[in-house]
């Protein structure tokens, strides 16, 4: 009878152990615990052609690619809030102005702070071109 009692206390014990090393494990504040990656691709087109003016690469942190302004537009997403997503599109229903701000688009598509970027921007309406001025130096300055 006291060898099952310590073979089952051995068993509790041994479990207990494992329980409390698998949650130390995961609970430890030196591990990452999100991907913080940006890496981003803008497709930008002036509207003169339906092919792209420029296909920009951009990664931060440490902040490199073809974009031309790589250091700003890296600070630009960075300083973005915690609340605040450059990226969002115009909410359905949003009453804007009709002014017309030019021809140009541009794709964003890749990851930002760990998330999925694939947004679309143009010009086309004032809630548009406000949504444009926001992702300046990221988008050009037009």
């Amino acid at each position: 009878m006291k060898t099952v009692r310590v073979v089952a206390a051995v068993a509790v014990i041994g479990i207990a152990a494992a329980t409390v090393t698998s949650f130390a494990a995961k609970a430890d504040p030196a591990e990452p615990t999100r991907d913080n990656r940006t890496e981003l691709t803008i497709r930008y087109t002036d509207g003169s052609t339906p092919m792209p003016a420029a296909v920009w690469s951009l990664k931060c942190s440490p902040d490199t690619g073809t974009h031309p302004n790589v250091g700003p537009a890296c600070h630009r997403l960075a300083s973005a809030g915690n609340t605040e997503n450059p990226f969002a599109p115009v909410p359905p229903g949003t009453a804007c102005t009709l002014i017309y701000g030019g021809p140009e688009e541009a794709r964003v598509t890749g990851f930002w702070r760990g998330r999925w970027i694939d947004a679309e921007f143009s010009r086309e309406t004032g809630c548009e071109l406000g949504r444009w001025s926001n992702m300046v130096p990221v988008l050009p300055d037009i």
